[in-house]
């Protein structure tokens, strides 16, 4: 770590809690197991992170959206459009994609 650096934000997944439906999972509950290597390997990054903080060396946040986009997606957004055309498509309340933009403009809100 850098000298300084009080605070990581660690954008991790939802899909770390594995195949079970991530609607209405609490961050308390205990992760997995992953599907997929991307899970895995955000999963693996967690646990080095909390380790740190355990360690009280650093403040850690982790994120856990269930899925975000941003300028130049070129796969969620136009996914949910052909699907649109198809049939009826709706988010649910609390599904809310979350636009990377967003997320970006979180940092430096928790002090």
């Amino acid at each position: 770590m850098k000298e300084g650096v009080q605070h990581i934000v660690y954008v991790s997944s939802a899909a770390i809690y594995g195949c079970r439906e991530a609607r209405g999972v609490e961050e308390y509950e205990p992760a997995g197991p992953p599907g997929t290597p991307v899970s895995r390997s955000r999963y693996e990054a967690e646990k080095i992170l909390l380790e740190y903080h355990r360690r009280n060396r650093i403040t850690v946040s982790i994120l856990r959206p269930l899925f975000v986009y941003g300028d130049g997606d070129r796969f969620f957004i136009p996914s949910i459009l052909r699907t649109l055309r198809r049939l009826p498509f709706m988010i649910k309340p609390g599904e809310s994609p979350v636009l990377c933009d967003r997320c970006a403009r979180t940092r430096g809100y928790h002090r």
